[in-house]
This record gives structure tokens, C-alpha cells and sequence, in this order.
């Protein structure tokens, strides 16, 4: 029981337990497939991706509840995150708190989801993953340049310092390691996050209060992904813990159009690849119907 309420007195939530372990777990496999440049390259490199795709949903969540009670504790998780995946945490506050959750895939969100609605699905899903980061570097800079926004600006200078020091000493020790086993997975895990906002928005309406994002209800990805599947709750209370998002899903579901909960992810992606974004845009325009609650 000691032991119990020594955690608990640490972390903010006890469920944090669990991140703890994904990150540790995570962290020492991303060390030891760099320092042993593990020669099964083309099966560790999709097992890293996945590693590093949980490790920015496990960023997201810290971004908006910390883990920590501790200022402390929270900023040296803020360089451990930062280091295994590659980006800063106040990159991704800017990009996600103070950009996209205030604007919510309305035009003025860097990563609004409806630049390439005319093309087949998968042509707009590479295309707007491709040119995404751009958009974000884009905003993020002009972000910065309000005087209220400097302070965190020189915060994230410092943290991108330190990333980047550590990235370019792995590379000093083992170039080759670092590209296949640091950059490589970073960059692509990065692609796939940013699909799956794209995912998570395209062809849902910004303007319904309810109806502005796509759910994936499926236990094994909600699971790894620490509950980010339940994005409609997330955008309702974005404070609240990640392991509240099922209980609230449900409670928001009878104002959900029933066709933005997708019990399967992988179905949904398959058959969204092989369709045209014009049909996604007729169920748009019929949502612009509903009445904003």
C-alpha cells in the first residue's frame, strides 16, 4: 500500500504506470537496435515506427495532463519524449493546443485535412502528409513571432539544442545507425501521425460541435495509442486523463453521426485508399445540415 501511494504522489493518475512502462520499454529497444545496428534491418525498422508512433501519442497526452505533479519531474520527461521521437514537446503544444484545437480543421488549422478533397483517397493522403509539415513549420514561425509567444519560443530553441547535440553525437559514433535506426523511423512514424489527423478529420464537418472528428473504437488501437482513438471526447475535454476517454465517448454518443465511429482502423483505411474524396464531400455537405448544438 506504501508503494501504492508513493506512485500515486508522484504521477498525477496511476494509469500513468502504464506510460511509464511503454516509454521505458520503448526507450532502452530504440538504444540497444542503434548501438548494435541489428542486422534484421527490415523487420526492426516497422516494429521502430510503431514504437515511435506510441511514443507521440503518449507525447500527446502529457502535452495537455502532464504526467508528473512534479515541474520537475514533467520537464525531464519533456527531454526523454523529446529525444525518442525526434521533436520538441512545445513543438507539438504550438502545433496542437494553440493551433489545431482552437481552429479544428476550420481553415485557419494549419493541418486542415480538406486541401486535397479532389484527388483518389490515397493520392490525398500522401500529398497532405507530404506537405502537412511544411503548413506546420509555416504557422509555427509566424506563431512565434508574437512578443507573447517568445518565451516559449526560446524554451523550444533549448530543447531543439539538446535534440538535436545528442542526434548529431549518435551520429558521430555511428552514422549509418543513426540514419536506419533514429532518423529514418522518426521521419516516417511522423508521416504516419500526421495521416492519422488526416484520418481522424477528413470529410467530418468543423463546424458541428459533435460532428467535427472521426472516432476509432477498436480495443487493440485505442490501446496502444492510449486512448487517442476517441478523438470526438478528446476535443470535448481536453483536460481530461486519457484513460477517461472511453467513459466519455460513450456518454457524447447519441450526438455522433453514427458513421464517425469506426469500430475497425484497418478497414476503414483500406477502403478509404481505394475511393474518391468527392464521395467523403456529398456526406460533408449533408452534415452541414445538422443543427450546431
Amino acid at each position: 500500500m506504501t508503494v501504492l501511494n508513493s506512485h500515486q504522489n508522484i504521477l498525477r493518475n496511476n494509469k500513468d504506470i502504464r506510460t511509464l512502462i511503454f516509454v521505458l520499454i520503448i526507450g532502452l529497444a530504440r538504444v540497444l537496435f542503434w548501438w548494435y545496428s541489428v542486422s534484421l534491418y527490415w523487420l526492426v525498422l516497422p516494429i521502430s515506427v510503431t514504437m515511435v508512433f506510441i511514443l507521440f501519442c503518449i507525447k500527446h497526452n502529457h502535452i495537455h495532463v502532464p504526467i508528473f505533479n512534479s515541474v520537475l519531474l514533467n520537464r525531464g520527461f519533456d527531454y526523454v519524449i523529446d529525444i525518442l521521437t525526434g521533436n520538441t514537446v512545445h513543438d507539438a503544444y504550438i502545433i496542437h493546443i494553440a493551433n489545431h484545437h482552437k481552429e479544428t480543421n476550420k481553415h485557419r488549422d494549419w493541418g486542415n485535412t480538406e486541401r486535397f478533397t479532389n484527388n483518389k483517397g490515397a493520392l490525398s493522403i500522401v500529398r497532405y502528409a507530404l506537405t502537412t509539415p511544411y503548413e506546420f513549420l509555416k504557422g509555427k514561425l509566424e506563431w512565434m513571432k508574437d512578443p507573447e509567444n517568445k518565451q516559449l519560443g526560446r524554451k523550444n530553441f533549448r530543447a531543439n539544442l539538446i535534440l538535436w547535440t545528442i542526434y548529431i553525437l549518435a551520429a558521430i559514433i555511428d552514422f549509418k545507425a543513426a540514419l536506419l535506426f533514429i532518423i529514418l523511423p522518426n521521419l516516417l512514424a511522423q508521416f504516419i501521425l500526421v495521416s492519422f489527423n488526416y484520418f481522424q478529420h477528413n470529410g467530418c464537418n468543423p463546424s458541428n460541435r459533435y460532428n467535427h472528428s472521426r472516432n476509432f473504437t477498436g480495443t487493440v488501437i485505442n490501446y496502444l495509442t492510449f486512448n487517442n482513438g476517441y478523438h470526438i471526447a478528446h476535443h470535448h475535454y481536453p483536460s481530461a486523463h486519457w484513460s477517461q476517454f472511453g467513459e466519455i465517448h460513450l456518454k457524447l454518443l447519441p450526438n455522433i453521426d453514427p458513421g464517425l465511429n469506426e469500430p475497425h482502423f484497418l478497414k476503414y483505411l483500406f477502403r478509404i485508399l481505394f475511393e474518391r474524396n468527392t464521395k467523403i464531400d456529398v456526406q460533408q455537405r449533408a452534415d452541414q445540415q445538422y443543427v450546431i448544438k
